[in-house]
């Protein structure tokens, strides 16, 4: 078995893997869910502490075996400094760690902890992180972005375009840096009774086109009341052109559609259930009986079985589509970054593809039709044609624990 020498190591999981406990956006709780799934022996063993920063210390405490801490305000600023100095190791990521366009704080908010860490001498990992494209990435971003990372022992990036963007963009060269890939593709299944009358079509959806480089994110931005006028004239296109799909795929192929919501957190999210629930409401009324919501109770590892379930995911966010995949499940992205186009490419369904990144953006009615319907018709291609790639990526996403175990030391052996 292998173990960790001499002492115990303590971990910071400095991420937000429980930024609003049950209520965390998907693919942090995801990845949050796999890398504690991973390291559990080692936790059970006593060979490990993992600390972490939680809205709901007793939801995380009774669910997962980790030491969490209640965040924000000055009393978490003062329990996060203890956590770092008492602390082994930092983790930043998984996620999207390099980007920008959704606010201007958001590298600085994401690298302030492990430049601390650093200062007290903590080890950095960061751990499968994504990487924005140059033009998600601000010049003020870039030279935090370089500074930092470049204290950091070892980066591992989530896809090939990370790594390039790492390497050439931000000339991040000082620590080792591999090619692995999202740890939710490895996330383990967990079944739930949900009733699949028929063929299933998961469809996840939220707010798009506000990704512009601006001071603060959007939701603090929706609530003050700062966005534009055609911002809300378009989304309002976006939702109707949503409906006008939903309902013309019940009426051909009498799917039931299951949508999913991604992040309900009342602090920070841009409350796609909302988002939801005002597209379901323009739906007609022989529609509705086609139509579900994943309960907002359900674990990433929940979510994954139902997503499994699908015989196609249409999405916003990304991890949607990651986790469906590594069911096997195909995707169409609705994209409004590029970390979803970075990972339609790594599994060679890049041509199903509608950006919805800016203003002005307008879904293709019939193009989203005619891909929907392509793949329903060949789904047994697309499947095999997934898995093939599938494979190799969590095979790649292995490395990300056995980077970790040797950062902390871990030795092979028999005995501790």
């Amino acid at each position: 078995m292998e173990c960790f020498m001499n002492k115990k190591v303590k971990i910071f999981f400095a991420n937000h893997a429980q930024f609003e406990a049950q209520y965390t956006n998907l693919g942090d709780w995801a990845i949050f869910e796999q890398m504690i799934g991973k390291l559990g022996k080692f936790i059970e063993e006593g060979r490990v502490e993992v600390y972490v920063p939680t809205s709901d210390v007793n939801y995380t405490k009774e669910h997962y075996p980790v030491i969490p801490f209640k965040r924000g305000g000055i009393t978490g600023i003062f329990y996060t400094l203890a956590i770092i100095i008492r602390s082994d190791i930092v983790i930043i990521g998984g996620g999207e760690i390099v980007q920008d366009k959704s606010s201007i704080v958001y590298i600085p908010y994401q690298l302030i902890r492990p430049f601390i860490a650093k200062l007290f001498g903590k080890k950095l990992f960061g751990y499968a992180i994504g990487v924005g494209k140059k033009d998600e990435i601000s010049k003020f971003g870039q030279l935090i972005s370089r500074f930092v990372l470049n204290m950091f022992d070892i980066i591992t990036v989530r896809d090939e375009k990370s790594l390039d963007i790492l390497k050439s963009f931000l000339n991040v060269n000082k620590p080792q840096i591999y090619l692995t890939a999202d740890p939710a593709l490895n996330l383990q299944t967990n079944k739930v009774n949900f009733d699949f009358k028929r063929e299933v079509i998961t469809v996840s959806i939220r707010s798009v086109y506000h990704r512009n480089h601006n001071f603060l994110p959007f939701s603090i931005r929706k609530k003050l009341k700062l966005v534009s006028k055609q911002y809300y004239e378009e989304i309002e296109i976006f939702k109707n052109t949503i409906a006008q799909i939903v309902t013309k795929v019940v009426n051909k192929h009498k799917y039931e559609i299951l949508f999913l919501n991604t992040y309900t957190g009342k602090q920070m999210s841009a409350e796609d259930d909302i988002f939801t629930k005002d597209v379901i409401n323009r739906l007609p009324e022989d529609v509705l009986g086609f139509i579900h919501v994943i309960p907002s109770n359900y674990t990433p590892s929940q979510i994954k079985y139902c997503l499994g379930h699908s015989k196609l995911i249409i999405s916003v966010p990304l991890h949607p589509i990651i986790l469906g995949a590594s069911e096997e499940v195909p995707s169409i992205s609705l994209s409004y970054a590029s970390k979803t186009e970075s990972f339609m490419n790594e599994i060679h369904m890049d041509n199903y593809v509608h950006s919805v990144k800016n203003l002005g953006d307008k879904l293709d009615e019939n193009k989203l039709l005619d891909d929907i319907n392509k793949i329903l018709e060949n789904y047994s291609f697309y499947k095999m044609h997934i898995s093939e790639k599938i494979y190799e990526l969590k095979k790649r996403e292995e490395m990300n624990l056995q980077l970790l175990l040797e950062l902390a030391e871990v030795e092979k052996g028999t005995t501790c």
